[in-house]
């Protein structure tokens, strides 16, 4: 294409004609007297006899490649005879130009056949060549593309191939690991069959189950914490009186469980009695502590004043010193049952702690605020542990008093803690009173309604009835429970039975209320301890205070 539109090409073309004529045509010849007019400035007479000349020569060539004759070499001379006169001056001028010497027109006559041939040729190797050159190009363009196919074809098979090795790999990884549960569970099942042969035999000796209504439940008052009966009432039990009574609970093969575990509940809201297994030599017990409330008049009492966690996550009591610095130590059932069962695991079957009814009015544990964070990391910390919280009711008052003073009570309970503790389904009816006849409760019950909407499905009354007694029924669990107040009550109770039980709490009450009026009269007694006129094991006292009073030294309980 490009040799196509050579202007030499062109020039050929209006010099020779069409293609095989042999003659120039009429555009062909105008347009070389207007390319040589250009190029040669030669004039228009001269232009006239010299397309005479091209056209005769041409044509006379054109018959030697016909017959194959040369041309005649007196062809110029021929030319030079018909130039007319008037062309002299054309002539001498064209002498004077070195381009023309020679005879140009000769020339061009000469090789017109040649240039036409190569024109031809020419023309025709232009377009073979650029026909070639398309095809070359779409030959190549054709190689790269497929050359590309080739390679995203490769580069799919290379992915697919990954895949499927991916998968391979993940189903053996699979099959491998199933393989290996498979085997542990085999082994698994070979082992628990093993043991299940070895363990038929001791099956029956390995643990003991007890029926929920024959198991013993024990009730502590608040501690006092000076020991000897100048500074306590007969009937109050101290701190070291009370660890002396775990320790002998221990000893006689208890262990604490939990309360809900001696029933089951249907899916109607109908609690049966269910016996509770615990390990052979080993007698299930439930304990509780009834009416606790730290109060700031229990500083002067010589009472725990609060509980809180210390800083290694342990509970804690507050209390006052002889110099009335506030110091801390396990003082107290929560506390002192911990300490023991941190020393003696398995006094605790399946991690029981016991259960705790709250008293009082406007404080929760010893804080005013039972929402509070300090508060709440206790509660948190006790329901952690095992220990189940329960209403001890909110004044101390018999529930069997008249129905507005038993609504106002229980109001007031709510009010108190609920929001701090929760949901509570336990309730300790306390001095000995009950909401009903010994005929299960039923919704004509108007104490028992409303304890129930509240939430109370757990009713233990102090009952001495029996050692242990149990009624279920819809929505209920009743249970007795027995006040323990002293260390000689509990003797009594565990060695001689209830009958002595009941005698030796009935005496130990009287003279409790003679050592209060002798206290009132001669206004001694409970301050004996802070007169200091009764050693104890909490008033090592210490000159070391910091700016609000209190002793910096840290306690390390004798208990």
């Amino acid at each position: 294409m490009a040799d196509e539109m050579n202007p030499r090409n062109e020039e050929q073309q209006r010099r020779t004609g069409p293609a095989g004529s042999g003659q120039p045509d009429s555009s062909s010849l105008q347009g070389f007297r207007t390319t040589r007019r250009r190029a040669n400035e030669v004039p228009e007479e001269d232009l006239a006899l010299q397309q005479d000349e091209f056209a005769e020569e041409a044509a006379e060539q054109s018959r030697a490649r016909r017959t194959g004759k040369r041309v005649s070499a007196k062809r110029g001379s021929r030319a030079k005879a018909k130039r007319p006169a008037q062309t002299k001056r054309t002539a001498a001028r064209r002498k004077k130009s070195p381009r023309n010497k020679g005879g140009l027109l000769q020339l061009l006559g000469r090789n017109a056949d040649r240039k036409k041939s190569d024109s031809k040729g020419s023309s025709s190797e232009t377009k073979t060549s650029g026909q070639n050159g398309a095809a070359a190009d779409l030959r190549t363009a054709d190689r790269k593309t497929a050359r590309k196919a080739a390679l995203e074809a490769r580069h799919a098979r290379i992915r697919k191939l990954r895949v499927i090795l991916i998968i391979i790999g993940a189903l053996a990884a699979v099959l491998l690991i199933m393989t290996a549960v498979k085997a542990i569970h085999r082994r698994g099942s070979e082992a628990r069959a093993k043991r299940a042969e070895g363990n038929s035999a001791e099956a029956d000796a390995g643990s003991v189950a007890v029926t929920g209504s024959e198991v013993l439940h024990l009730s502590f008052p608040r501690l006092k914490m000076t020991a000897g009966t100048a500074a306590s009432a007969p009937d109050e039990m101290t701190v070291s009186e009370f660890n002396e009574l775990l320790a002998d609970l221990y000893g006689r093969g208890y262990v604490l469980v939990d309360i809900r575990q001696l029933t089951e509940k249907d899916d109607d809201g109908n609690y049966t009695v269910h016996a509770v297994e615990v390990p052979q030599g080993k007698i299930p017990l439930v304990i509780s502590q009834h009416g606790l409330s730290y109060t700031p008049e229990d500083q002067a009492r010589d009472y725990a004043t609060g509980i809180e966690l210390t800083d290694e996550g342990t509970l804690t009591n507050l209390y006052l010193d002889a110099n009335g610095g506030t110091r801390t130590g396990s003082c107290d059932v929560i506390t002192c049952v911990d300490d023991f069962i941190a020393e003696h695991p398995d006094f605790s079957y399946n991690d029981a702690r016991g259960v705790i009814a709250l008293t009082g009015e406007g404080s929760v544990l010893g804080y005013t605020d039972g929402t509070s964070a300090e508060c709440q990391n206790v509660i948190n910390k006790m329901f952690e542990e095992g220990w189940l919280f329960a209403s001890g009711t909110s004044g101390g008052i018999s529930y069997g008093s008249e129905m507005s003073l038993f609504e106002a009570d229980a109001k007031q309970w709510q009010d108190t803690f609920a929001e701090a503790v929760g949901p509570t389904e336990i309730i300790l009816l306390p001095d000995g009173a009950d909401i009903g006849n010994r005929s299960p409760y039923t919704s004509e019950n108007q104490k028992y309604r409303l304890l129930a909407e509240q939430g109370f499905c757990y009713y233990c009354i102090d009952d001495a009835a029996g050692m242990t007694w149990m009624q279920t029924g819809s929505g209920f669990v009743r249970q007795s429970m027995h006040e323990v107040d002293s260390y000689e009550q509990y003797l009594a109770l565990m060695d001689n039975g209830l009958d002595a039980f009941v005698s030796t709490r009935e005496a130990e009450r009287e003279a409790a209320e003679t050592y209060v009026s002798s206290d009132e009269g001669s206004g001694s007694g409970s301050t004996d301890k802070q007169t200091g006129t009764e050693e104890s094991k909490y008033q090592e006292a210490s000159d070391e205070y910091d700016e609000e009073g209190n002793l910096v030294v840290e306690h390390e309980s004798a208990i």
